[in-house]
């Protein structure tokens, strides 16, 4: 038992892994950023290359995860709960970009937890990725208006309380 805690807690520490922050940077920029400031270019699980200005004119939800950390996979069931609430809504798209340094890691996370959404391979762009949005550490989700505006670097997580409220606040824009 000892064993199962001492490993929980190695792989929470593992997945909030910590970077350099700019001083006197905002860690939550509600105002929106210019247009696609960070827009990346990855392979889904099929092989095909997605760019996030593939989807303007929809609201976007970026998920940064990796089937590693305890944290993000606490995150499915919410996030799929979550999704329900605007099943049927075209304005918005999911998209999820893994850190897995595995491909094939990913790919069986992605096909085992089943999360509806656009699936990205981002491991061979984390260090760009971490960079351009100062990602300190995972789960971490970003918020992209239609525009291509960045509306929050640090977008609530699916499991706070009223995330769904927020989220329809931005969607009901469009």
């Amino acid at each position: 038992m000892r064993y199962i805690t001492f490993l929980f807690l190695i792989s929470a520490i593992f997945c909030s892994f910590t970077f350099n922050k700019n001083k006197g940077e905002k860690e939550n920029d509600v105002t929106a950023s210019p247009a696609m400031e960070w827009n990346v270019t990855l392979q889904d699980t099929g092989g095909n290359t997605v760019s996030l200005s593939d989807f303007h004119g929809k609201f976007i939800v970026v998920d940064l995860w990796a089937s590693w950390c305890k944290p993000c996979l606490y995150e499915v069931d919410y996030t799929k709960e979550l999704q329900a609430s605007f099943t049927g809504n075209d304005k918005i798209v999911w998209v999820f970009i893994s850190f897995d340094n595995s491909e094939i890691a990913w790919k069986q996370a992605v096909r085992k937890n089943k999360v509806p959404g656009i699936h990205l391979w981002g491991t061979p762009q984390k260090e760009e990725i971490k960079k351009a949005m100062n990602v300190r550490g995972i789960p971490r989700y970003i918020w992209i208006d239609a525009q291509g505006n960045i509306l929050l670097k640090e977008a609530p997580r699916p499991s706070d309380k009223g995330v769904k409220r927020q989220l329809q606040y931005y969607v009901n824009k469009l």
